[in-house]
């Protein structure tokens, strides 16, 4: 077999079918030799596979070697497992999404394809996020393939999965006049309180976790990686049919961020986010920024995953440059809007939040 091919279970889709479905069809496929598969178009190809843990050998590593990495996987359980080796770990069939392109155009002031771009934007995403105490899916390179990459599925069990649109009936904007943060949480809390009933407990259990879940997921991506691609189709909601189990489901698809480019246009709205979330959200913001403290820890950890995907030094330095000015201009901006609203963010109890 040739290098880089992957032994998978492959259910073809000519666009994104929901986990859940594909899952319930994964042991009906036959076995097959992946190799490359994709569209001349440039369109990013999905496929719902079902791969050797021998292929992904990186994930093992990654999460054992990090037990407080936020990566949320569909066997986690095995992970749990002191005893869950190398050696079992490579037969283990996982879960996945292959996503893969054929793609040759190129840029030709960066001489890069846009299909390696975006392969690179998934893999230094998905870590960056786990950095910042976000839980996100885990992205896998393909040995010597730059084009292409295996997300693994993150949901298991009983675990059921909607999109925000789906869960809410809604689907703000994000890019246009108007947009805020107030039109995302307001019908996200309205939908969590409609389907688990409980009061105080509710807030406590639920509304809480969920609502600054999405909040750290909503800045990232709007604000420190500048995703492009950030809709109400990109972020989710995963629970059990009882709803005794629902929360924000971790962070995915990455494909489009890092894009210099855009940046201006994607940065517009953080001022008026934050004065919502400061009246509103005091304390849950604060914990965020706590969260998002522009470290002289996270400044090497985000050096090295950026280096660890990216060997040309000047690209390494602009995503970098990218993240830490971002980063450092979210907290800014908050911090001075604590200041023009009265509120003494020192004595702010974190997690307190009006409802």
């Amino acid at each position: 077999m040739a290098k880089g091919t992957v032994v998978a279970q492959v259910m073809k889709h000519k666009d994104y079918v929901k986990r859940k479905i594909a899952r319930k069809a994964l042991s009906q496929l036959p076995l097959y030799s992946y190799d490359r598969v994709g569209d001349v178009n440039g369109r990013i190809s999905k496929s719902f596979v079902r791969c050797e843990g021998s292929a992904i050998e990186d994930m093992y590593y990654d999460i054992v070697r990090n037990p407080s990495s936020n990566y949320v996987t569909c066997i986690d359980d095995c992970f749990a497992d002191k005893d869950f080796g190398i050696d079992e770990f490579r037969k283990t069939k996982i879960s996945a999404i292959l996503k893969s392109t054929t793609n040759n155009k190129y840029d030709t002031s960066r001489q890069e394809s846009e299909a390696e771009r975006s392969t690179k934007a998934e893999l230094i995403c998905s870590r960056l996020a786990s950095l910042y105490g976000i839980k996100t899916e885990y992205v896998a390179p393909i040995k010597n393939n730059p084009y292409d990459s295996i997300v693994v599925d993150f949901l298991s069990g009983f675990d059921q999965m909607e999109d925000y649109q789906e869960f809410t009936g809604r689907s703000p904007l994000v890019y246009t006049e108007g947009a805020s943060i107030r039109n995302w949480i307001d019908p996200l809390v309205t939908e969590i309180t409609s389907r688990v009933r409980g009061g105080q407990k509710v807030l406590i259990e639920y509304v809480r976790p969920m609502v600054k879940e999405f909040v750290k997921q909503y800045i990232f991506k709007k604000y420190i990686v500048h995703d492009a691609d950030l809709c109400s189709l990109n972020i989710g909601v995963v629970f059990t049919p009882d709803h005794k189990k629902m929360e924000m489901s971790p962070l995915y698809d990455y494909e489009r961020c890092l894009l210099p480019g855009l940046r201006s246009g994607q940065g517009v709205g953080l001022e008026e986010d934050l004065e919502f979330l400061v009246k509103y959200w005091p304390g849950l913001l604060k914990s965020v920024m706590q969260e998002f403290e522009w470290s002289l820890k996270k400044q090497r950890e985000t050096k090295e995953i950026i280096d660890r995907f990216e060997s040309d030094p000047e690209k390494a330095g602009e995503y970098r440059n990218i993240v830490a000015n971002s980063t450092i201009t979210f907290i800014g901006l908050a911090e001075r809007q604590y200041q023009e609203q009265g509120v003494d963010l020192q004595s702010v109890e974190v997690e307190k939040t009006v409802f």
